[in-house]
């Protein structure tokens, strides 16, 4: 178990490093999420707040295609997001967000 996590996060510190997504870059940020939601919810079901969290990303970015996603479309959709929401939790919670994810680095 330990090496799996030690992998993983291996793997998640080539993904932040990254300029894109690794390989093919191929279809919607829609299609990421319906292949999420077939491939792990049926070992890790979730609750109504989780799902409607994905239903709401997918109304809002699920026709990005992948290639054209970038850490600052993933910012300024949470910005857009916090004020929708207009709710003190929602501006909380973003607001314990590193300061540097507040705004993607311009390479």
């Amino acid at each position: 178990m330990a090496d799996a996590k030690l992998w993983a996060r291996a793997k998640e510190r080539e993904a932040d490093l990254a300029e894109g997504l690794p390989g093919k870059a191929e279809g919607t940020l829609g299609d990421l999420l319906e292949r999420y939601e077939r491939q792990v919810c049926p070992l890790k079901k979730w609750g109504r707040s989780k799902a409607h969290e994905l239903k709401t990303l997918d109304a809002d970015l699920g026709a990005t295609p992948l290639a054209a996603l970038t850490k600052q479309t993933v910012v300024d959709y949470a910005h857009e997001l916090a004020k929708r929401m207009d709710r003190p939790d929602a501006q909380a919670r973003f607001g314990r967000t590193s300061p540097r994810c507040h705004q993607a680095p311009d390479n």
